[in-house]
């Protein structure tokens, strides 16, 4: 599944390709093998367990940000920003990011 983020006008919304995939028909056990990609614009791209999304399974989060302090990100940085703030360094921060991916072990056998 990847979600291709593009701001528009009035709002930022999301454009997905996801439909009744082989993620969907997976069992826990085997969701606990996937994992998530974000890219960023500029080719910078992070991996994240998909376990480490759910608030279930962990205390951590996950945020992607088009706001900071109430103002829209700049340029630079934006129109998204994926942060991890629970991470002990920025990292796995991804600025201009461009989408972000499942993946499945199960999905590419």
């Amino acid at each position: 599944m990847k979600i291709n983020l593009k701001p528009t006008k009035a709002f930022y919304s999301r454009s997905c390709s996801v439909g009744r995939g082989p993620l969907m028909e997976t069992s826990f056990a085997e969701l606990m093998t996937a994992y998530v990609i974000a890219e960023a614009e500029d080719g910078y791209k992070v991996v994240f367990a998909l376990a480490e999304l759910d608030s279930g399974i962990t205390n951590s989060e996950i945020l992607v940000a088009d706001t900071v302090d109430g103002a829209p990100i700049d340029p630079k940085r934006g129109p998204f920003r994926l942060v991890a703030p629970h991470d002990k360094r920025p990292a796995r921060w991804v600025r201009m990011l461009k989408s972000i991916t499942v993946f499945s072990p199960k999905a590419a056998n």
